[in-house]
């Protein structure tokens, strides 16, 4: 059964990992999302008051790398073997991988926030050894792979923005252990938040939506037209982002250089997904899809939000920006993406086999709807009430957006391990 679906759909069941090689990334990504909460408790709205601040720095990475790249990662694992068509060697490496990844993200966030040199060597080196066992496995997955489509160029694509961005955020960490001037590192933080947030997120959400989205909703397939631009786009903005820090080159060049991208993942591909969601066969009420919706919705803002940011002195416009494209655009439509991921890799370890055999439930009755549900609600709250504290730079706002933030990551937590020891 599965290898007929695996013909109709193009993709390669069976060079899929193991179970448990993306479930430990997609179990620890929500942990990630209380610790940034319990952050925002503690410190209330400094975070949000200078990108400098050493509290935001800890809390802008629980969120890029220990949420998004964490599920990321897993994701990665899964999905390239799938639609490449070959498996990742060497895949138990994705267990020191993930080990690394967390020791590294807390010694980030710890040395950050207790200004400690030594814990921040210990999470550039740690950073580096994670990135390293990671990259080159799938980068030779990727050089082998049997289908050069779409989606595959389009993971290519962040896989060499993720190793631009990991690079130079190492070589920040350990320039800031050092105590480098702010002042000589703006350039380079526009760079490293350029090559991560358009090429690593943008990059690899868009390439893998290519085939979820028609996958799992039953819509119908990206054009052709719309696929090719996003690449052409998002390949313009690294390459321009590259030349930019090797030539030196001031803030308004790696600003411009930025565009092109921005344009590809948050305005034409959250328009072409919602009009991919529009088109879907089954027009049914689907919670993952208000996630998708939603998210694709708050990246229509994030464009102006980050050029009000570049041109007027506000750092709070700074802070919105980042809020927006990290929690309320990339996370929403991970937390979504992972609703019908998670199910469906359960179903097809555990119960595709017995097809035929036995009674077995399907992907969709795998996933608790009420507790999705409450994860959504506390997600978009998170979304709406961190916003409102960003603008106000209220304290009470931010501890209650920390209170928020732990309870969506407790709740994504319950149902993420609910469907993950389902062996009935």
């Amino acid at each position: 059964m599965m290898s007929s679906f695996g013909a109709e759909s193009g993709l390669s069941l069976e060079q899929a990992p193991p179970l448990a090689i993306p479930s430990r990334f997609f179990v620890t990504a929500p942990v990630a999302i209380v610790a940034a909460g319990a952050l925002l408790i503690a410190f209330g709205e400094i975070p949000w008051l200078s990108p400098w601040e050493p509290t935001a720095v800890a809390l802008v990475h629980l969120g890029t790398l220990g949420f998004l790249t964490m599920a990321m990662f897993g994701a990665i694992y899964q999905i390239l073997p799938v639609v490449a068509g070959v498996p990742v060697p060497a895949t138990g490496i994705a267990r020191g991988v993930h080990a690394a990844l967390v020791l590294g993200i807390c010694a980030l966030a710890g040395g950050m926030l207790a200004g400690s040199t030594n814990m921040l060597w210990l999470a550039s080196i740690v950073l580096t050894a994670a990135s390293i066992a990671f990259l080159i496995p799938t980068g030779v997955a990727l050089g082998r792979a049997a289908t050069k489509n779409d989606t595959v160029r389009g993971i290519g694509l962040a896989w060499i923005s993720l190793l631009l961005a990991l690079s130079l955020g190492i070589i920040l960490a350990a320039l800031y252990a050092l105590k480098w001037s702010p002042d000589l590192r703006r350039e380079r933080l526009i760079c490293h938040w350029t090559l991560a947030g358009i090429g690593w997120v943008g990059g690899l959400l868009a390439a893998v939506s290519w085939q979820v989205v028609p996958m799992f909703y039953l819509a119908p397939p990206f054009s052709n037209a719309v696929r090719k631009s996003i690449l052409a786009l998002v390949s313009v903005t690294v390459a321009a982002t590259v030349l930019a820090f090797v030539f030196r080159l001031s803030q308004g060049w790696m600003l411009a250089a930025a565009i092109p991208g921005a344009i590809a993942v948050w305005w034409i591909h959250p328009i072409a997904t919602h009009r991919a969601l529009s088109g879907r066969r089954r027009k049914r009420v689907d919670d993952s899809v208000l996630f998708w919706r939603t998210g694709l919705s708050v990246a229509l803002l994030v464009p102006p939000t980050a050029a009000a940011a570049s041109l007027l002195p506000d750092p709070r416009l700074t802070a919105l920006a980042a809020w927006l494209a990290i929690w309320g655009w990339a996370g929403t439509i991970i937390h979504g993406m992972l609703s019908r991921i998670v199910p469906f890799l359960v179903w097809f370890h555990r119960f595709a086999p017995l097809v035929g055999r036995q009674p077995t439930p399907t992907a969709k009755q795998l996933l608790p709807r009420h507790g999705l549900r409450i994860a959504f609600g506390l997600h978009a709250s998170t979304s709406l009430f961190g916003t409102l504290g960003i603008l106000f730079a209220d304290a009470r706002l931010a501890r209650a957006t920390g209170l928020l933030l732990s309870a969506t990551g407790i709740a994504m937590l319950w149902w993420i391990s609910r469907v993950l020891v389902r062996r009935t």
